[in-house]
C-alpha cells in the first residue's frame, strides 16, 4: 500500500506492506517546499494523487508555490521517487491554481496505456513511455476548484466531472477510446433531463466503479444543500444515501467486499463531515443488491428511523400549459407497517405543487393505506406536482419500506371558454349606420375571415373574442321580385347573421 501524506512542512510518502505498519519512503518529502505554507489542522487540500502505470508508482502533486502539478516516479515500490522531465529537462507540468483533482490510468487511443489528471482547467493526458513525458490537454473546461475531482474509469471508459459552485446540478462526461478515435459523451450528469431538488445541487467529490455499477458523493457545501450519496445504473442516476444535515460534505467514499480482512460481505463506507475538521463514519451493507431480492441490507442511519428519501420528477399529467386538478397519489410498497412511530416501516409523502419545494406533508404510506388524496379529496389545482418519499423503516436497521410502484391521479381543466351569441338584423343595421347593405354584408363576411381575436364591446365592457365560424351562419331573403319570380335590378338582399363570438378565460 502506497500513500501520500501532507505535513505541516511538505508532501511525504509512505509504504505499507499490511496496512497497519506505515514506514516512510528513503525520498521522504516528494519535492521539497512545493507548498506556499503550512498545512493546516481540517485544511481541505488537493496536494497530490497516486496511480500507477508501466510498472511504476506515479505520484502526481501540487508545486504550490509555482501553480502548477508535477510529477515522480518510483520504480522500486515506492522506496525512492525520482521527478520526470519533458524534452526541456523541465518538470513536466501542467497548470493548477487549487491542486491535483483526479488522477486515473486508461488506455489511448494508440492502444498503450495513458495517464489521465485532472485539473481546474480541464482533463489532461499524458504519455509516460517515452523518456520525456508528453502532456496533451483533450478537454477544455471552464474554470472550476471541482472539475475531474476524483474521477474513475468505469466499464472501459474514463468518467469525468464538470465542475460546478453549490447552487448548480453536478455535471459529467465520458471518455471513450477506441478505433484510434476519442469520444466525449456528454449529458451525463444531474442536469439533464428534469433536474434536481435545491438540497441536492452543489459538485461532486469522490467517485468509486464497483462492477455494473458507478458511485459518487455529491452537494453538501452550503446552507440548505444535502450530500447524497448516488449511483449510475447504465440508466440513470438514483439515490444511496442522503445527509439529513444541510452543510455537511461526504468527501470521501469506498465499497469493499472484506470483513476483518477476510472476503465476506459488500459494503458502502462513507463519511460525513461533522465540522470543520471532523467527521463521522457510515456504510451499508449489500449495496449492489435490489433491495427487492430478500437479502438482509444492513444500512447506518443519520437521524432516528429516515433511511432514505426519493424525489420524483414534477409531473404535468402530459400537458404542462393547462390546470390540473391533482386528485391523489397512489404508492404501492411493501414490507410496511400498519401505523407510524419510530419502531415502524413506512412511508411519509411530502409534494410542491407548481414547481414548489417538496415540503408540504400529504401523509402516511402504511400497509393498508396505499392511496393519499389531496384536499380531503376535493383535489388541488396545479400545473404540475411534485414528489417526495420519505422511507421511515424504524429502529431496526435491516428493515426498509420496499417501493414497486407510484402513481398521480388528476384530471386535466383546460380553459375556460364563454360564449356571447347575437342577431345581426342586416337591414336595420343599414338604416342605423347609413351604409348600404352590401357594404354591412361586406363587413360581416370580413368578420368571418378574421383569424385574430377582434374587440367586442357591449355596454361597458370590451372583451378578445373569436368567431366561431361552424356555429355563425348567414339568412338572407329578396326585398323585390319581377314577373315570373325573376329579381328585379332594383332589389337587394336582407336578412339576419346569427354571430357566435367565443371568449377565451385565461386558465
Amino acid at each position: 500500500l502506497i500513500a501520500l501524506v501532507t505535513f505541516i512542512d511538505g508532501i511525504h510518502a509512505y509504504r505499507s506492506t499490511d496496512g497497519a505498519t506505515w514506514t516512510v519512503s528513503n525520498t521522504n518529502e516528494i519535492g521539497s517546499g512545493l507548498l506556499a505554507n503550512s498545512v493546516q489542522s481540517g485544511e481541505d487540500i488537493d496536494a497530490g494523487l497516486l496511480a500507477e502505470i508501466g510498472g511504476e508508482i506515479v505520484a502526481a502533486v501540487w508545486d504550490e508555490d509555482n501553480g502548477q502539478i508535477i510529477f515522480y516516479s518510483s520504480t522500486d515500490d515506492g522506496d525512492n521517487y525520482s521527478r520526470e522531465n519533458d524534452a526541456g529537462s523541465a518538470a513536466v507540468s501542467i497548470h493548477s491554481t487549487s491542486g491535483v483533482k483526479g488522477l486515473a490510468v486508461m488506455v489511448g487511443v494508440d492502444g498503450e496505456d495513458k495517464l489521465y489528471v485532472g485539473a481546474p482547467d480541464g482533463l489532461y493526458e499524458v504519455d509516460t513511455a517515452p523518456t520525456n513525458w508528453t502532456v496533451q490537454l483533450i478537454d477544455k473546461l471552464p474554470q472550476s476548484s471541482h472539475n475531474c475531482r476524483r474521477m474513475v474509469v468505469h466499464q472501459g471508459s474514463l468518467w469525468y466531472p464538470i465542475g460546478v459552485d453549490d447552487s448548480t446540478p453536478a455535471g459529467m462526461r465520458k471518455l471513450t477510446n477506441s478505433n484510434r478515435a476519442r469520444q466525449i459523451d456528454t449529458n451525463l450528469g444531474l442536469a439533464f433531463g428534469d433536474g434536481v431538488e435545491s438540497d441536492m445541487l452543489g459538485p461532486i467529490r469522490w467517485m468509486q466503479s464497483a462492477g455494473e455499477y458507478m458511485f459518487a458523493t455529491v452537494g453538501g457545501g452550503a446552507a440548505s444543500r444535502n450530500a447524497r450519496v448516488i449511483c449510475w445504473n447504465s440508466k440513470g442516476w438514483h439515490h444511496m444515501s442522503r445527509s439529513s444535515t444541510a452543510d455537511r460534505e461526504i468527501q470521501w467514499m469506498h465499497i469493499s467486499n472484506l470483513d476483518d480482512g477476510a472476503e465476506g460481505t459488500p459494503v458502502l463506507h462513507y463519511n460525513v463531515k461533522t465540522g470543520t475538521s471532523a467527521s463521522t463514519m457510515y456504510y451499508q451493507n449489500y449495496p449492489l443488491t435490489n433491495p427487492n431480492s430478500g437479502v438482509t441490507i444492513t444500512r447506518e442511519d443519520y437521524s432516528a428511523g429516515q433511511s432514505g428519501t426519493i424525489d420524483l420528477p414534477y409531473y404535468d399529467l402530459g400537458t404542462p400549459q393547462e390546470n390540473k386538478n391533482v386528485l391523489s397519489a397512489h404508492v404501492i410498497a411493501d414490507d410496511l407497517d400498519s401505523a407510524t412511530g419510530t419502531d415502524k416501516v413506512y412511508i411519509n409523502v411530502d409534494y410542491g405543487a407548481n414547481g414548489a419545494a417538496l415540503t408540504t406533508d400529504l401523509g402516511d404510506i402504511l400497509s393498508g393505506t396505499s392511496k393519499l388524496n389531496f384536499a380531503s379529496g376535493a383535489g388541488i389545482s396545479a400545473k404540475n406536482i411534485g414528489l417526495r418519499l420519505n422511507l421511515n423503516r424504524s429502529n431496526t436497521n435491516t428493515t426498509t419500506p420496499k417501493i414497486k410502484d407510484i402513481a398521480v391521479e388528476g384530471i386535466i381543466v383546460p380553459g375556460l371558454a364563454m360564449e356571447h351569441e347575437i342577431i345581426v338584423d342586416i337591414e336595420q343595421t343599414s338604416i342605423n349606420t347609413g351604409q348600404s347593405v352590401e357594404t354591412v354584408i361586406s363587413n360581416l363576411e370580413t368578420l368571418v375571415s378574421n383569424v385574430p381575436q377582434v374587440t367586442f364591446k357591449f355596454g361597458a365592457v370590451s372583451k378578445y373574442v373569436t368567431l366561431d365560424r361552424e356555429r355563425s351562419s348567414f339568412s338572407f331573403e329578396i326585398d323585390a321580385w319581377g314577373p315570373s319570380g325573376v329579381p328585379n335590378a332594383f332589389s337587394q338582399r336582407k336578412g339576419v347573421f346569427r354571430a357566435v363570438f367565443v371568449e377565451k378565460i385565461a386558465s
